[in-house]
């Protein structure tokens, strides 16, 4: 699910991700912490999200963001993956919105990785959504 917000940023959520598993997008990875709850600052354009809990091969996907738009993903404990939808009921992701409007969570956020962006684009600069739809 994602909802349009009022600045020119674009977020990526991932709630409830544990310590320690690796998370990356694009062409950068880091470990999570125990503040992580998700990417601020996301440009618009396909980016691959992935992760990896250190027991088995990493795990990703591709998301297309637009602009001002938040993007929620949630953690499955059972699955250790993110799932590709959020599993919030709805009283609480109103209260998600609610407490990022009031800046609530900035910093829980860490910045979109800008110093190899470039890198990515020049990598990805022919797939768009129809590529991705036929390669499935």
């Amino acid at each position: 699910m994602s909802t349009a917000i009022e600045s020119s940023d674009s977020l990526l959520l991932v709630l409830d991700v544990p310590v320690g598993v690796e998370f990356g997008i694009d062409c950068i990875t880091y470990e999570t912490g125990p503040k992580f709850k998700g990417l601020s600052m996301v440009p618009s354009g396909l980016h691959f999200v992935y992760h990896g809990t250190g027991m088995g091969a990493r795990q990703g996907f591709f998301i297309f963001v637009e602009s001002k738009e938040i993007l929620i993903k949630s953690w499955d404990s059972s699955q250790e993956e993110i799932l590709p939808k959020h599993n919030l009921p709805e009283g609480s992701l109103k209260s998600l919105h609610e407490a990022l409007a009031r800046g609530d969570l900035n910093a829980f956020l860490g910045p979109f990785p800008f110093q190899q962006h470039h890198t990515w684009k020049n990598v990805t600069n022919f797939i768009n959504s129809s590529v991705l739809d036929r390669s499935d």
